[in-house]
């Protein structure tokens, strides 16, 4: 199984100060791995770091089976600046 990161966004929380998100669009190739399936898997990670400290993080994995999708809900993740502790909740709604 092949794991390999396709974007990156960052961005800074204006309400708060000294917050930033990082957002890593994360690729998993299927096909190395389950004969029956071969679609990519698409997964965000987002980490809350904190002066440099990361003080939180959340992994959402099989957001999407298309890069098209994966990078639309990429995106609306960093427009509203998801923070790790509700992006499920936030995932659970857009999906």
């Amino acid at each position: 199984m092949k794991t390999h990161v396709t974007d990156c966004r960052r961005t800074e929380v204006k309400s708060r100060r000294n917050i930033v998100l990082d957002y890593s669009l994360i690729i998993t190739d299927k096909m190395d791995c389950d004969l029956f399936d071969e679609e990519d898997i698409y997964s965000v990670l987002i980490l809350q770091t904190e002066e440099g400290i990361t003080t939180e993080y959340d992994f959402l994995y099989d957001i999407a089976r298309d890069k098209e999708n994966a990078v639309a809900i990429l995106d609306l993740l960093v427009y509203n600046n998801v923070m790790p502790a509700n992006a499920r909740d936030v995932l659970a709604d857009i999906l």
